[in-house]
């Protein structure tokens, strides 16, 4: 497809790992920060090792004033155990001393819908059947 002086090309891949996935997500990031008061952030992550092996962690962005989880996992044969709240607690007092005073996250049903409430989290949203019976839950906490 010509465009002006431009030869573009549509491009698909059927795995992340074989598109520009972070380039996109850069893009998008840096076009709604234009929109924002603020373009200030601060990535963060908190994980835990056992003898030098990964068994769990937490990884989110602070902008403004939101800390933005965006994953939480401890493997299998470490849960139950208190490590998920200590990732969390661990979590919301780094997205503190970043500025952040409130906290967003989302989860699935059969993941953390009952886990998140324990601690402060209050439900803002949710989808039903997603992807066909199970649902996807939104929280959000302020942090004090």
């Amino acid at each position: 497809m010509r465009s002006g002086n431009l030869e573009l090309s549509c491009h698909l891949a059927h795995s992340y790992a074989q598109a520009p996935t972070q380039h996109i997500h850069l893009m998008l990031r840096d076009f709604n920060r234009d929109h924002f008061e603020t373009k200030e952030s601060h990535e963060l992550a908190v994980w835990l090792t056992d003898q030098g092996k990964l068994v769990g962690g937490v990884y989110g962005e602070v902008f403004g004033q939101w800390l933005e989880v965006e994953y939480l996992v401890v493997a299998a044969e470490y849960r139950q155990q208190g490590w998920g709240s200590l990732l969390l607690e661990r979590m919301e007092k780094a997205g503190q001393q970043a500025g952040a005073r409130h906290v967003l996250l989302n989860t699935f049903g059969f993941q953390g819908k009952l886990f998140y409430p324990r601690f402060g989290y209050h439900e803002i949203g949710r989808i039903e059947n997603y992807p066909l019976t199970g649902s996807q839950h939104w929280f959000v906490k302020r942090l004090n």
